[in-house]
């Protein structure tokens, strides 16, 4: 019988700095997909537009559901999971793009392996 021994932890935990003055949080996510951002409590913004270039971050584009919803995280303080059936779209070079923030801002991206 299977149990949480058995499984390994492929989580892949990635520094991502948004400038002083800046409002995007962008990185390639090498064969990743994002599944949840950390936010620190010092964050102005609220919510996040999720964006994805498929040229290596010349073009960007937003994301959407099937439904035409706009794919967004919202902040938090601490742990903003991304819905799981969201994933596997959010692969490739990846942003985060809202408003500009007063100071510099460190995130830290969750990805897993596809």
């Amino acid at each position: 019988m299977a149990n949480l021994t058995n499984y390994a932890n492929t989580d892949i935990f990635t520094t991502v700095t948004i400038a002083s003055g800046a409002g995007t949080a962008t990185q390639d996510l090498h064969g990743t997909r994002l599944i949840a951002v950390k936010f620190p409590a010092t964050m102005t913004n609220t919510v996040f537009d999720i964006e994805r270039s498929e040229d290596s971050g010349a073009t960007w584009g937003k994301i959407y559901t099937d439904a035409g919803v706009k794919k967004t995280v919202t902040v938090v303080s601490g742990w903003a999971d991304l819905d799981p059936s969201d994933a596997y779209s959010l692969n490739g070079f990846i942003r985060l793009n809202g408003s500009n923030e007063g100071a510099e801002r460190t995130l830290i991206f969750k990805t897993r392996p596809l």
